[in-house]
């Protein structure tokens, strides 16, 4: 069975507080045979190890789909679309990781993802990459499709 981050940090919680209860419970039972500095080094060790995992963070993401214009101008904002793929329902677009070699622009997508209920199914989510060319000629952007592929679109700009 798997569980979300935030379930695990409940079910960690739940049985650290069932700890705590039978340990107490046990301490009043047999007075003499337990002591209270190790009751309270067991709850201690137990409540530690309940520590709640960054809920937050980006994977590598691989773009399936790209829609971009063949043509533009110079420091005109030019849209370009782009489908990624992310792991689960809990993924979003987080952002983007661009190389720039004069016209060759490698773009990698890095999802975000956060702790919650999520659909565990594969998804494709849209995100928007803004191209703004500082000199006219024939630039390629490549995006990550696989770790050694990419979708290449070729836009050429004009003053």
């Amino acid at each position: 069975m798997n569980f979300s981050r935030n379930e695990a940090f409940n079910l960690c919680l739940f049985n650290f507080k069932l700890l705590t209860y039978s340990y107490l419970n046990l301490a009043l039972r047999m007075k003499r045979y337990i002591s209270l500095p190790l009751i309270l080094v067991v709850m201690l060790i137990s409540f530690f190890a309940c520590k709640k995992e960054n809920c937050h963070h980006f994977e590598t993401a691989y773009v399936s789909a790209v829609s971009a214009p063949e043509y533009g101008k110079v420091l005109d904002s030019i849209p370009v679309r782009v489908a990624l793929n992310v792991e689960n329902g809990c993924g979003q677009f987080g952002r983007f990781d661009v190389n720039v070699d004069r016209y060759d622009y490698i773009i990698g997508v890095e999802a975000e993802y956060v702790c919650g209920t999520c659909v565990q199914k594969k998804q494709v989510v849209p995100a928007c990459y803004y191209f703004i060319p500082s000199t006219s000629g024939t630039y390629h952007l490549k995006f990550k499709s696989e770790d050694d592929e990419f979708i290449t679109r070729v836009i050429y700009i004009s003053y």
